[in-house]
């Protein structure tokens, strides 16, 4: 399984802690355009891979 890291738009002063309760036109305008502009700029760079650390035991029981 790879898993990449997820894309998130810079911080901004539309994004604050209930920015995705408010739905004023203009705000989701901007909104979906810093959306683009990170979805463009992780695309141009390219998918970065996050790695999880392999556990030290296995959790799973051994299947027969």
């Amino acid at each position: 399984m790879v898993l990449y890291e997820a894309v998130r738009p810079l911080r901004d002063v539309c994004f604050n802690a209930g920015s995705y309760l408010y739905f004023e036109r203009r705000i989701l305008s901007v909104m979906y355009e810093a959306g683009l502009r990170a979805a463009s700029d992780w695309h141009a760079r390219g998918p970065l891979v996050d790695h999880l650390d392999e556990p030290a035991v296995s959790l799973a029981a051994p299947v027969d």
